[in-house]
């Protein structure tokens, strides 16, 4: 969970337009620009449990949107 906070606290802080969202059921989710959710905690609790996706990866691909 830690890895996902982290990576969502480096996409609202340099990715233009992005900011935390909480869900109805109190999960943390990036809201980008776009109106593309991100849901940074399920895929930190992915990449601590499996490796994948690679944290660097998705921060790109969020950062390219």
């Amino acid at each position: 969970q830690r890895a996902g906070l982290y990576l969502g606290t480096v996409v609202v802080r340099t990715v233009p337009g992005a900011g935390w969202h909480l869900r109805p059921d109190g999960q943390p989710v990036v809201l980008l620009g776009n109106g593309r959710e991100v849901d940074v905690v399920d895929a930190g609790q992915g990449w601590a449990a499996d490796g994948a996706p690679e944290l660097s990866q998705l921060y790109a691909e969020i950062a390219e949107s």
